[in-house]
């Protein structure tokens, strides 16, 4: 089973503090939100390179918090929008909303911490 966060990761990132990692986190869950909307759009608008660009920006992004859920989804759909294979990305990105909404959980749990 893959990790929603790679907290140790994140935190060797963030100089091994919890503030830094939780600002990063609240950026990229607003950016994360925003981009899977627009994926939806571009998904709809049948735009495959836009949305592969766009894939991979929200691939980088998760990758900068350890999300390895969201990072994982997002190269799948990377991937297929690379190939025009536009068919399973609905699926994926509702995947990808889930994956999200587990880190947002997942966040709220740790700072209680």
């Amino acid at each position: 089973m893959e990790n929603i966060i790679n907290y140790e990761e994140l935190l060797l990132r963030c100089q091994c503090s919890k503030e830094i990692a939780e600002e990063i986190i609240a950026i990229f869950i607003k950016d994360a939100d925003a981009r899977i909307i627009e994926m939806r759009t571009l998904l709809q608008n049948k735009n495959q390179k836009q949305l592969e660009i766009c894939s991979h920006a929200l691939r980088g992004a998760a990758s900068t918090i350890s999300g390895e859920r969201v990072k994982n989804i997002a190269w799948e759909v990377e991937n297929l929008s690379h190939i025009g294979d536009l068919s399973v990305i609905p699926d994926r990105l509702n995947e990808l909303q889930f994956a999200l909404n587990q880190i947002k959980e997942e966040i709220n749990s740790w700072r209680k911490s």
